[in-house]
């Protein structure tokens, strides 16, 4: 086998797959296991705040400008 880089990416496909299975598949007991402690709308809340957190972190990491600076940006 050749190091090309797309080889590499092939490898890495099937792991990123079952990490994302993982993760769907775990929400829905986060989910059940969250709506014991918390309100509906509060759990809701809380849930898209941390993700806009983890999108915003991955902005930063992968870019040099992670929020729009005019208008036009957006």
């Amino acid at each position: 086998m050749r190091s090309n880089p797309n080889w590499r990416n092939l490898s890495r496909t099937p792991v990123l797959f079952a990490l994302l299975a993982l993760f769907w598949g775990t929400s829905f007991v986060a989910i059940e296991v969250g709506l014991e402690f918390f309100p509906p709308v509060l759990f809701a809340a809380l849930r898209y705040g941390g993700a806009g957190v983890v999108v915003l972190a991955y902005a930063l990491a992968t870019t040099d400008r992670p929020l729009p600076r005019t208008r036009r940006d957006v």
